[in-house]
């Protein structure tokens, strides 16, 4: 595991597409993001990196307010994470592809403290992508997902 850990919320450095009818001003900026966003103070303290093969990862650090089980990470937060990961790595960086169908296998409790957390794309089909991905702590991998993404109709080849 990495030992780059962010203690605090980073800005998303991906700019996409956004719907239509929303001001330029709007654009997602990543500030006003559930997972990611600078206005959420509870937002899970993830930065998200691409490697040049496509794969979105990330080291960080959850405490106690994202306990759900004593000592351990709630399964919503993990579960939070994987979807917004997952959902950045079936994403090319303008249009973006969203959450479809996603599901998650619990392996184990997840520790609070250092986490790793990694996805990437198995294969397109038209509008449709697919990713993978796992959580983990300095044990090993406690949650992995698997997703289905897709293009919202707004983004495609700049149709409405």
């Amino acid at each position: 595991m990495s030992s780059a850990v962010r203690p605090a919320p980073q800005q998303d450095v991906r700019r996409h597409r956004q719907p239509p009818g929303q001001a330029a001003g709007d654009q997602h900026d990543g500030v006003k993001h559930a997972v990611v966003g600078l206005r959420n103070p509870i937002a899970p303290p993830v930065e998200i990196r691409h490697d040049i093969a496509g794969k979105s990862v990330c080291d960080f650090h959850l405490g106690a307010a994202y306990e759900g089980p004593p000592g351990h990470v709630h399964g919503g937060v993990a579960a939070l994470v994987l979807d917004h990961l997952l959902g950045e790595a079936a994403s090319d960086g303008i249009n973006p592809r969203l959450t479809g169908t996603i599901s998650f296998r619990y392996v184990r409790a997840t520790r609070l403290g250092r986490l790793h957390a990694e996805a990437a794309i198995t294969h397109t089909e038209g509008v449709k992508t697919y990713a993978i991905g796992h959580l983990a702590d300095d044990e090993g991998i406690t949650v992995e997902a698997e997703g289905v993404f897709i293009q919202p109709r707004w983004a495609r080849d700049g149709s409405e």
